[in-house]
């Protein structure tokens, strides 16, 4: 599989932004985005652009969230597999591996806690259920 650049999503969404913001700078400079405000008596327009400025934002907020998220998932990633047959070891301040590392605080070592603190599962079980993972 091939492995993904940090920040990938991110530098995604800003290569899409970016093209429409050329566009739109390209319009704005061929005075076509005044000629459809003045052209436009309902106003509609403006509200058309401002909800899609404000839908950008947060986009923008989402799209760094998940962005973070991923890489910290690809680093317990690279933890699991670096050493030995994983042990977990699940507290209030997170997952442990192998008693000395401890995982980043993301979404994918919330489910490993997840896994081991309410059933009491054993090592032998817990290293069934990272390998299908």
């Amino acid at each position: 599989m091939k492995e993904q650049p940090e920040h990938g999503l991110r530098l995604r969404w800003l290569i899409l932004t970016g093209l429409i913001a050329f566009s739109f700078i390209v319009s704005w400079h061929e005075e076509i985005i005044g000629l459809l405000f003045r052209a436009d008596q309902s106003r509609i327009s403006w509200v058309i652009a401002l909800i899609y400025c404000l839908a950008t934002l947060h986009s923008a907020k989402r799209v760094c969230e998940i962005s973070a998220q991923g890489n910290l998932c690809r680093r317990v990633d690279n933890i699991i597999r670096r050493g030995p047959a994983p042990a977990f070891e699940a507290s209030d301040d997170g997952v442990r591996v192998n008693g000395q590392t401890a995982l980043p605080a993301c979404y994918l070592s919330e489910y490993i806690r997840d896994l081991c603190r309410p059933t009491g599962m054993s090592t032998t079980r817990m290293r069934q259920i990272t390998r299908a993972i």
